[in-house]
């Protein structure tokens, strides 16, 4: 197998970072077989002034990484209440601007809708409506940029806990709403956990998206869905999972989304990539 996309890896914001750590971090992607990053936020953190963004542009550039992706929070897109919707739809107008001073290509988002013990047919239907909605308005404002935005399939709630259901968890959820807008700014990010936390197997929805897929977000599970481990600690069979994103075409950067305080997974990962190619 000969992996010819590029590489990115998540770079978390922190505003108390000295600007040199930052650099020294991008540098060490760099040096370890990353071209670029996701620009990832936390509950404490959860946005980023324009001053920032200019001076995480600069490094970044400086060390020759791409923005490939930001990911925001995920504030209710479909929230049954005007106001949450009207506030979720502000934060994101605030997100695409501070992705458009990043030159970011991407913008993650997540489909509305709050976890429910079950989802009935108009539940769902109402749901991918106040979807639309809230996406139309997030398309007028990226128009005339070359951002795109993509929907990250959802997963099921962590396994020892009651079952709560998500809007985004079927594939067939997210390309409604793609056949619906009928725009090429709007694809989908495949998570490779969520899929398998989905009762999926990883292949099966890649196939599913196929073409659809603009973004990815590699990283491995124990079966407890968002630990974000490194590539090769969990069970996800990845000979198979890249193998496929070659198989329908995927040209786009594969992102790996390993969320940990130091850099070793991060780089731990590529180098299981590197050893299965």
């Amino acid at each position: 197998m000969q992996i010819e996309n590029k590489f990115g890896a998540t770079l978390n914001y922190n505003p108390n970072m000295p600007i040199a750590e930052i650099m020294r971090n991008a540098v060490n992607l760099k040096t370890n077989g990353y071209d670029g990053v996701l620009v990832g936020f936390n509950g404490r953190y959860p946005e980023i002034t324009s001053e920032f963004a200019e001076k995480l542009k600069a490094v970044l550039t400086d060390s020759g990484l791409t923005t490939y992706q930001l990911h925001p929070l995920w504030p209710d897109l479909a929230s049954p209440k005007q106001l949450t919707r009207e506030n979720s739809v502000n934060y994101y107008r605030r997100m695409i601007d501070t992705a458009i001073i990043l030159d970011a290509e991407i913008l993650i988002l997540h489909p509305g809708g709050s976890e429910s013990d079950m989802l009935t047919n108009d539940m769902t239907e109402c749901i991918k409506e106040l979807n639309i909605e809230s996406l139309e308005i997030l398309l007028n404002h990226i128009a005339g940029e070359k951002l795109l935005i993509a929907l990250e399939n959802m997963a099921e709630n962590v396994k020892g806990q009651p079952r709560k259901l998500r809007f985004g968890r079927s594939p067939d959820e997210l390309l409604e709403i793609l056949n619906s807008m009928r725009t090429e700014k709007i694809g989908i990010c495949l998570d490779t956990s969520h899929a398998l936390g989905s009762g999926y197997q990883v292949k099966d929805m890649i196939l599913k998206f196929g073409k659809n897929i603009i973004a990815n977000h590699l990283h491995d599970t124990d079966g407890n869905v968002d630990k974000h481990l490194p590539i090769g600690e969990g069970i996800i069979n990845w000979h198979e999972v890249l193998m496929t994103f070659k198989d329908i075409g995927y040209k786009q950067p594969h992102l790996v989304e390993v969320i940990e305080t130091d850099i070793n997974g991060i780089i731990d990962s590529i180098r299981f990539i590197n050893a299965i190619n």
